[in-house]
């Protein structure tokens, strides 16, 4: 899943590719904001995780979700 990959992950995946501009970072809130917009509770166990993600802008994104997501994250 996007939003969990590692450093090292990151990069095996998508080396030689423009993908790789948007960084890490980037990849891994945007997939946060899909999962907590997507309505599916399948979902929450991640989001939870990435609440304390040691990247701000993941972590943000993830604590946002508790108060704006469809899943019903409360």
């Amino acid at each position: 899943m996007a939003a969990e990959l590692s450093a090292e992950e990151f990069r095996e995946v998508f080396r030689g590719c423009a993908v790789k501009r948007t960084k890490r970072a980037g990849i891994r809130r945007n997939a946060a904001i899909a999962m907590g917009n997507s309505g599916r509770q399948e979902f929450l166990p991640t989001l939870e995780k990435l609440a304390s993600d040691q990247d701000e802008s993941v972590a943000e994104s993830a604590r946002w979700l508790r108060l704006a997501s469809p899943i019903g994250y409360n």
